[in-house]
C-alpha cells in the first residue's frame, strides 16, 4: 500500500507540539507519519486471518453479527437537539457535532453516561461535522457559523476565521495528510482548507460545477488525495490533489446521487445513495470504474454508513424506520432490528470495544448496536480514513 503523496515536515510536528501544549501526535494516532491505513493491522482483535483477499470470510458466509441493540442510560436534557455527526476521540469516548444545538455532547460508553462540555458553539444548524486532529482536538465543521475546535485536555473551545460564504456551504471534512482540512461545499463550488496549527482559513484550488445540495462526503485515499461524492445523479465525483492544489474530475459518472462514502479495505470505495429505489455503488478509484449493487435500498440511505469488523457495513435510512446491514461481496443485506424515528440516527461509529454508537438527531438518548470484545485495532479507528463523516 502507498504510504502517501504528501511528507509531513519536522516543522509541522514541532507546530503540533506547541499547540496549546498538547502532546505531539502523528496524523494516524497512534501510529506512523504518514495516512497509511493499513487494514492487515486489525490482528486477532478483529478479523484474525486477513489476507490479500480481504473479504475471504465474508464471501463463504453471511456473518452480520451486529444485530444486538442496546439503550444507552445516558440522556440528554432536550429532545430537540440535533447531534448529526461525531468523532471518535484519543481516549475511545465520543464527542457529538452541535447541528441544532449551542453546546456539545460527549458519550463516555465506559461509563454509560454523558457529558456536556465547555463552550458555546453559536446559533442553530451550525455544524454537520467533526474531525479528529492530529494532536488530538477535535475541529467542528461550520456551516452557519466560525469554525470551532474543541480542546479535550484544556476543556476549552477557539474559534478559527469567520462565517463561511455563503451561509451553509460545508458539509464535511477530511483530514489530510498535513495536518490541515479539507472542507467539502454543500452550496459553494469553492471548498475550504481549514489549518488549525496556524488558525488559518483559505480557499482550495478548483471549481466544482453543478448543482448543490446536501450531498458532498469525502475520503482519503492512501495515496494522500481526497475523493469528493458527486452530488446528483448522472455526473462524475472529483478528486482532490493537496500537492499540486487542483481539483479533478473521475472519468466514471455516477448513476445516483452520492450520499456518503467509506474506503474499504480493498481499497474501493463504497458510495450511499439518496435516491429512493437506488443501488450502493462501489467506485474502485485505481481503475475509475463504477458498479452497482444489484440489492435495491427501497428507502434510500442517508449520509451515514460505516464498516463493522465482521466485514459487513451498516448503512442509515434516510426516509425509513430501519437501518440496513449490506454485505458488499454476497451483494445481500438485511434490516437491522429496533426503529429508529424515520432517520433519527444519521451517522454513528466504531468504539474501541467493538460497539457501534449513534449519533442521535432529535431522540432523548444514544442507542447503540454490538457486543464487546470484536473491534479494529486503535489505529484503524483513530485513522483518517476511518474516523470521518461517512
Amino acid at each position: 500500500m502507498n504510504d502517501g503523496i504528501v511528507s509531513i515536515s519536522e516543522r509541522y510536528i514541532d507546530k503540533i507540539t506547541n499547540n496549546g501544549n498538547l502532546p505531539a501526535k502523528p496524523v494516524q494516532a497512534p501510529g506512523k507519519l504518514n495516512n497509511r491505513l493499513d487494514w492487515k493491522s486489525v490482528g486477532a482483535n478483529g478479523w484474525s486471518a486477513i489476507s490479500d483477499s480481504i473479504f475471504e470470510t465474508i464471501k463463504k458466509s453471511n456473518t452480520f453479527s451486529f444485530l444486538t441493540r442496546f439503550v444507552s442510560k445516558a440522556t440528554f436534557s432536550s429532545g430537540s437537539l440535533f447531534y448529526v455527526s461525531g468523532a471518535l476521540m484519543l481516549d475511545g469516548k465520543v464527542i457529538l457535532c452541535p447541528f441544532n444545538a449551542t453546546t456539545s455532547l460527549i458519550y463516555d460508553p465506559n461509563n454509560d453516561i454523558s457529558t456536556v462540555p465547555a463552550g458555546t458553539y453559536g446559533v442553530s444548524a451550525s455544524f454537520s461535522s467533526a474531525v479528529l486532529l492530529p494532536n488530538g482536538e477535535i475541529l467542528f465543521i461550520p456551516r452557519s457559523t466560525a469554525c470551532r475546535v474543541y480542546n479535550p485536555f484544556t476543556n476549552t473551545v477557539r474559534t478559527i476565521g469567520g462565517t463561511p460564504s455563503p451561509t451553509g456551504s460545508l458539509l464535511s471534512g477530511v483530514l489530510m495528510q498535513d495536518g490541515r482540512v479539507y472542507c467539502i461545499p454543500v452550496s459553494s463550488s469553492t471548498a475550504l482548507i481549514i489549518d488549525p496549527i496556524n488558525n488559518t482559513v483559505k480557499n482550495a484550488g478548483g471549481t466544482y460545477s453543478g448543482a448543490f445540495y446536501l450531498g458532498y462526503c469525502g475520503a482519503l485515499l492512501p495515496d494522500g488525495r481526497i475523493f469528493i461524492t458527486p452530488n446528483t445523479a448522472g455526473i462524475s465525483g472529483w478528486f482532490y490533489d493537496p500537492v499540486n492544489d487542483t481539483l479533478s474530475s473521475t472519468k466514471s459518472t455516477f448513476p445516483y446521487t452520492g450520499q456518503g462514502c467509506m474506503l474499504l479495505p480493498d481499497e474501493t470505495i463504497l458510495v450511499t445513495s439518496a435516491t429512493v429505489n437506488s443501488s450502493v455503488m462501489i467506485f474502485d478509484w485505481k481503475k475509475d470504474v463504477v458498479k452497482t449493487s444489484k440489492t435495491i435500498f427501497a428507502s434510500g440511505t442517508t449520509g451515514g454508513s460505516t464498516l463493522l469488523p465482521d466485514g459487513t457495513i451498516m448503512i442509515h435510512s434516510i426516509v425509513g424506520p430501519n437501518m440496513i446491514i449490506y454485505n458488499p461481496y454476497s451483494d445481500t443485506a438485511i434490516t437491522v432490528p429496533g426503529t429508529i424515528n424515520n432517520g433519527d440516527f444519521t451517522n454513528g461509529t466504531m468504539l474501541f470495544d467493538g460497539r457501534y454508537v449513534l449519533f442521535p438527531r432529535s431522540g432523548n438518548s444514544i442507542v447503540g448496536y454490538g457486543i464487546k470484545g470484536l473491534s479494529f485495532s486503535k489505529e484503524v479507528l483513530l485513522s483518517a480514513h476511518y474516523n470521518l463523516r461517512r
